[in-house]
């Protein structure tokens, strides 16, 4: 198991609806993002997203993949 970054004091396992009730404490917009990517069957590797600042990521939109 893998040490948990600075300032985070534990972890837990969530619902999605359970993630949504507390959107405004997640480290990143793109928790809620990438799992309901996932949920719609869209797999990607996490270079897409790597690059991203956090503050600016609400603001982009989803991809849509056909």
């Amino acid at each position: 198991m893998q040490p948990l970054d600075h300032g985070i004091l534990r972890t837990h396992w969530l619902t999605r609806e359970q993630l949504v009730e507390r959107a405004a404490r997640l480290r990143s917009p793109l928790v809620l993002r990438c799992i309901d990517d996932y949920l719609a069957g869209q797999r990607r590797p996490l270079l897409g997203v790597g690059h991203l600042d956090m503050d600016g990521a609400r603001d982009i939109p989803a991809v849509e993949i056909a």
